[in-house]
């Protein structure tokens, strides 16, 4: 959302006939009354469901390989391409924040298989998902190696750190002057946004282990494995998996573990707000709200979601709309 209006990245999957000519679409509307503005079609094999766009009043961002295309907000009209000297390999993820745009690259991972489904009756099955899921432990659409941070006004490259073991950038996230970043086989880590400096490294191996536990006995969908894996509060990160059997915290000011949670569910995807996390982790699946930094328990809530249900919230005293929003997944 951006400049009063919203923009819609459709995916690579369609599970009936009916769909079919939505595959990798890109739909901006106006914000107001839903009228569609412009589209377009997305790159052949791209995976939208991950932090591959930038939205501004302005111009929309749009990840294409080696750089990203800068499309006119307003008319979906290309005006050029932005690509970073000095910054090797393929954009990975990207968002933008008070004018500094931070980028992850990485090799090429090959594209996303455009999956035609043909179903004759309501719904869609997960097994239509699996090709390239679940049959490994790891998908590397989304994993990188170096980050970059560039400022848009000055065409400056400002910092730029590399990692020997590869990021997922699922498990990105930024809040204050902090950039955290996960490399499943080697640590967490966080870096200043200012400097791109390592501020501190969480390399214990149970912390890891923790994290990429496989689920069992869990409920409902596997979920799609390119959900967003990290949630950056004040003083906790906050880590699960799709799949995965555990919710994990650290504190964000030196990474020292806080405390952990059984999941029930195979995606209860985490909310934080005013303090707390709200959490599918209660009793048979159903929500809580757990303070985030204790992991107490504060409140049970008598619901629960299942299947493909994301729960979202706003809080009423932040309703004002910022005019840039990158995605984080």
């Amino acid at each position: 959302v951006a400049g009063g209006r919203t923009f819609l990245a459709t995916g690579h999957i369609a599970h009936h006939r009916r769909e079919w000519d939505m595959i990798n679409m890109l739909i901006a509307r106006n914000g107001y009354n839903g009228t569609v503005l412009w589209q377009r079609k997305l790159p052949d094999g791209f995976l939208s469901h991950r932090s591959a766009f930038v939205a501004t009043k302005d111009i929309f961002y749009l990840v294409e390989g080696d750089g990203c295309l800068k499309l006119d907000a307003a008319t979906g009209e290309e005006r050029g391409r932005l690509e970073i000297p000095g910054l090797e390999g393929v954009w990975k993820w990207m968002v933008m924040d008070d004018g500094i745009l931070y980028v992850m690259t990485g090799p090429d991972d090959g594209k996303a298989e455009i999956i035609k489904g043909d179903r004759t009756f309501g719904g869609w099955s997960w097994a239509d998902l699996s090709r390239g899921y679940y049959d490994k432990p790891r998908v590397r659409w989304g994993f990188g190696n170096t980050i970059a941070a560039y400022d848009m006004e000055k065409e400056t490259l400002l910092w730029k750190h590399e990692e020997d073991s590869p990021i997922d950038a699922r498990g990105m996230a930024m809040r204050e002057d902090k950039m955290y970043l996960y490399a499943p086989e080697k640590h967490l880590r966080c870096l200043r946004r200012s400097t791109g400096d390592v501020y501190w490294t969480n390399s214990d191996q149970k912390v890891l282990d923790m994290i990429e536990e496989p689920g069992k006995g869990l409920v409902s969908t596997p979920g799609f494995r390119s959900g967003c894996l990290t949630v950056a509060t004040p003083e906790s990160l906050i880590i699960q998996g799709q799949t995965r059997m555990n919710v994990v915290a650290v504190r964000t000011n030196d990474g020292s573990l806080l405390w952990t949670k059984k999941k029930f569910t195979n995606n209860p995807n985490v909310i934080y707000l005013d303090g707390k996390v709200l959490l599918g982790i209660g009793k048979q699946g159903r929500h809580a709200l757990v303070d985030a930094v204790t992991g107490e328990v504060a409140e049970e809530l008598d619901f629960r979601k299942a299947a493909c249900t994301r729960l979202t919230a706003v809080s009423y005293t932040h309703l004002t709309l910022p005019t840039t929003i990158g995605w984080c997944w």
